[in-house]
């Protein structure tokens, strides 16, 4: 047994709860923390003008990163895969950075070992910074949407259309009307752009934890994006700007 794990499973026998549990950000701690930004250990807090971060400096607890900006639309961008799915941070920023309040990250590559038997997979993991931000954001604006970023190889897929799609859209098991419409305006962009699971049946991550989790209704975005879209988003501004305004069309 790991040596992180003897020291949880003795705090459980002793105080009911595992030492790292009990240091992980709240709801309530995170809500009232974005009304008044501050240090918040073991994350390393930075300001600068009107932006606020908590950055992670381990793995402990799952790690992931959130950036706060007061300015912008009540919306969150979600970035669980960094590491591995390639650009999804770079064109989340640009969201971010033109959209949204929050956004929220992994530290970690999703295939880390964990260190409290937790995965570091973020799309998987049940309690971490990036869930609690999430959910205590959605307390004080609950019609808050939520622009969850992925990747995908379209050459792994086995149907044709999804072998051809820049864009697929999902918000769970059955094609919403805001699917919709997000699909329709991303096709003026790239005309290979397919709600799930009305026009294309293929989709990764379809246990993601945050079905699971009490996050209004009808509010989850999961994008996933091929990797030739993604660097043209990050390499034609004007491309990246269309698909900013089609995620503002869905607010």
């Amino acid at each position: 047994m790991k040596k992180v794990n003897i020291i949880c499973a003795f705090a459980l026998l002793l105080f009911g709860q595992c030492y790292a549990q009990a240091h992980l950000p709240s709801v309530t701690t995170l809500k009232a923390w974005f009304d008044n930004p501050k240090p918040l250990p073991p994350w390393a807090y930075q300001h600068e003008q009107d932006m606020h971060q908590l950055i992670a400096t381990s793995a402990q607890l799952g790690g992931s990163n959130l950036w706060f900006r007061p300015k912008g639309q009540h919306c969150i961008v979600s970035i669980p895969h960094q590491f591995f799915d390639m650009h999804t941070l770079s064109i989340g920023e640009k969201v971010f950075t033109h959209l949204c309040q929050i956004m929220v990250s992994n530290s970690h590559h999703r295939h880390d070992d964990d260190i409290d038997e937790q995965p570091m997979d973020l799309s998987k993991r049940s309690s971490s910074l990036h869930n609690n931000a999430i959910l205590a954001y959605q307390s004080l604006f609950n019609d808050a949407n939520i622009f969850q970023l992925h990747g995908f190889s379209q050459s792994k897929r086995n149907t044709v259309i999804a072998q051809q799609a820049d864009f697929i859209i999902s918000q769970g098991a059955t094609s919403t009307l805001k699917v919709q419409q997000l699909a329709t305006c991303l096709r003026k962009l790239a005309p290979h752009s397919y709600d799930y699971p009305r026009e294309v049946i293929e989709l990764g991550g379809t246990q993601n934890v945050l079905h699971q989790l009490p996050i209004s209704t009808g509010t989850f975005f999961h994008i996933e994006i091929s990797y030739p879209m993604r660097k043209k988003l990050i390499t034609h501004s004007q491309t990246m700007d269309r698909f900013t305004e089609c995620l503002r069309y869905v607010l």
